[in-house]
């Protein structure tokens, strides 16, 4: 009975308690933190290149092989040695000394010696004349200077008259036709890559004579050609010219002279157009004809 008074009289106390409590508690607890919502950031996945570490090479377009051209032959139709000289005969050459100048064959060669300026001296070979062949010559020069000049000549009736090769000591090339001593320019002067300036110095000349046209070689290297028909035969020559009043000294040796085939038919020319016509050929000395063309 008491206890049931007693708890009475204490239950508005607990009761009031408890509701302090919760008050205070209320007052006294932790603010609830607003929740945000936060959007998450799509990854997109990027593909990185692939690495091809041997790439595929593009095939070249094949074409057909060229086939090499055979070189051409500039001295045709050449067949087997004519005639043969090794200059231990001076018997035949001719061996007129001219005014300034003298020959001399001595240890198989012909020798040319000019001291006097602008002096021309030539020999002669006494063989048969002729008219197509092919004619090699070794020239060795020991004194030459400047526009100095050596050579052969070609068909000549004599030293006056004939085709004229020159070489001369700066390195350059020219083709003249004689006439009655007058020398006229069949192919101008020309630099030439066989021959150095200057002297000593050694060359093997060459001329390839067929009907109208001549071609010209120099250590077997062609230099140039030319088409003429005013001598079809003569013999053969060889001199020196001086061009200023300094001495020159040529010597000749090993004379080669070969036939030419009969059955060798000479090619025709391909004309070739001009705006006018030129004479035949371009004086190139004036003077009254001596014994120095």
């Amino acid at each position: 009975m008491m206890l049931r008074q007693t708890f009475l009289r204490l239950l508005p106390v607990v009761t009031v308690w408890l509701v302090g409590l919760s008050l205070i508690s209320a007052c006294t607890g932790q603010p609830e933190e607003p929740v945000y919502e936060t959007s998450t950031a799509t990854v997109t996945s990027t593909s990185s290149p692939t690495i091809i570490w041997f790439p595929a090479t593009s095939t070249s377009t094949s074409y057909p092989t060229r086939q090499p051209e055979p070189t051409e032959n500039l001295h045709p139709g050449v067949g087997d040695i004519y005639l043969r000289d090794d200059f231990s005969r001076p018997a035949l050459w001719s061996s007129k000394n001219g005014v300034g100048g003298n020959i001399t064959i001595v240890n198989n060669e012909l020798t040319l010696a000019l001291q006097e300026e602008k002096a021309y001296i030539a020999s002669l070979f006494t063989s048969d004349d002729l008219s197509s062949a092919s004619v090699e010559v070794t020239s060795n020069v020991t004194l030459c200077k400047a526009e100095d000049s050596y050579g052969m000549l070609i068909r000549a009736s004599n030293e006056m008259n004939g085709y004229r090769f020159l070489v001369n000591c700066q390195g350059k090339v020219k083709l003249e036709i004689l006439k009655s001593g007058k020398p006229y320019t069949l192919v101008d002067w020309m630099q030439s890559g066989q021959v150095l300036p200057g002297s000593p110095y050694q060359l093997r000349l060459r001329v390839w004579a067929v009907k109208d046209e001549l071609r010209f070689f120099l250590n077997d290297v062609f230099q140039f050609s030319a088409r003429d028909s005013i001598f079809q035969s003569g013999k053969i020559g060889l001199f020196a010219r001086q061009a200023a009043d300094t001495p020159i000294t040529v010597s000749y040796s090993n004379l080669v002279i070969r036939s030419i085939d009969n059955d060798y038919v000479l090619p025709k020319p391909t004309p070739k157009p001009t705006a006018t016509r030129r004479g035949q050929y371009q004086l190139i000395n004036t003077p009254v004809p001596t014994g120095k063309p």
